[in-house]
């Protein structure tokens, strides 16, 4: 079975921070980290709950469309193998990060195991540096206080 991977807690977080206002159907209750969506049980965006409760909940999908379609930045997921290639276990994936407008290549400091490890190690890149604002640190961010 095909499951959805959605952004853990903290990077939903920092999708907050960084202006992701999009309509979820799940949701984190912010006092206990878990995915839930009730009480709406219905499409929500950030700035459509109570933020002392909930903050959206985006698949890894939907968050990179976000940040194609808002900020200007593409991450680009794609397959490697080893010379030696055998097995599955020596395909590795590796992650690519452009600014759009530009079409400047930023980073690809990621190899991973999985489509959905190097994702979300670029996407955080992105989040905590790329779209940092004036007098943030990466360490601030992450020890942000909800």
């Amino acid at each position: 079975m095909i499951e959805e991977v959605f952004v853990p807690f903290e990077m939903a977080k920092l999708l907050k921070k960084r202006g992701f206002d999009e309509q979820t159907f799940w949701q984190y209750d912010i006092h206990t980290e878990e995915r839930c969506h009730e009480p709406y049980d219905m499409w929500m965006a950030n700035s459509e709950v109570d933020e002392n409760y909930l903050i959206s909940c985006p698949t890894l999908q939907m968050a990179m469309m976000w940040l194609r379609e808002k900020k200007g930045i593409y991450i680009n997921v794609r397959m490697v193998k080893n010379d030696d290639f055998k097995s599955p276990e020596h395909i590795h994936f590796i992650a690519e990060v452009y600014d759009i407008k530009t079409g400047n290549f930023m980073d690809n400091d990621w190899y991973e195991l999985t489509y959905e490890d190097v994702a979300f190690s670029a996407l955080n890149y992105v989040l905590c540096y790329c779209l940092m604002e004036p007098g943030e640190t990466a360490s601030s961010l992450l020890n942000e206080q909800w």
